[in-house]
């Protein structure tokens, strides 16, 4: 989707469209804003744009923790590109947010209003943090990113997932983000980017 070509990238857009045609269904767990019972489908509107708000959220995130805060004109020209994304999924250019301050609003109205953690959650939480594949990867390296992502959750899920991260968690897990970020920059680009990107940059 993201390094095929435009064909490809229809294409598969529509396979999605035909997919989410399939997903529906009633709540089990619901919040202020969508009590438990309220139907749901992959193709209600704003649910296409959360989606891919959370997507957005979570670039930003990523990239203010690896490589220090974006500026809010870098933002907003991110946020203007993903429309043209959104589009390819039946995204409305209008449920989408045009700046930082936009997309952080979002995030917190959602969280206080209509995100609920229920048992799932917990447990890929849980997972989060465990060993899935100890033999292949570092013990630390769960641990490593249930807290990566502790530090980037708003405050209600953290809250309700009775996680907290202090300032000198962050500023270390800054430091050791960006560390890593570093190094990885230096390796060749066989081994940092995926060989999909590789060949769109060819093109």
């Amino acid at each position: 989707m993201i390094f095929g070509d435009a064909r490809s990238a229809v294409k598969h857009a529509r396979r999605v469209e035909r997919l989410h045609g399939t997903l529906s269904g009633v709540l089990e767990h619901g919040s202020s804003r969508m009590p438990a019972g309220s139907a749901w489908s992959a193709e209600d509107p704003a649910s296409l744009a959360w989606v891919l708000v959370t997507l957005l959220d979570a670039v930003l995130r990523g990239a203010d923790l690896t490589l220090g805060r974006v500026s809010d004109a870098d933002a907003r020209a991110f946020l203007r590109e993903a429309r043209t994304f959104g589009r390819l999924f039946a995204v409305r250019p209008e449920d989408l947010p045009e700046s930082r301050a936009a997309l952080d609003a979002m995030i917190e109205d959602a969280a206080r209003s209509t995100l609920t953690v229920g048992p799932e959650t917990r447990a890929m939480w849980a997972f989060l943090g465990s060993e899935a594949e100890p033999s292949r990867r570092p013990r630390w390296r769960g641990r490593l990113v249930q807290r990566w992502t502790a530090s980037t959750l708003p405050a209600p899920i953290a809250e309700a997932l009775g996680v907290h991260v202090g300032t000198g968690e962050r500023i270390a897990l800054r430091a050791a983000a960006r560390t890593i970020a570093a190094g990885w920059s230096r390796l060749p680009p066989e081994r940092r980017f995926a060989p999909a990107y590789l060949a769109a940059f060819r093109r």
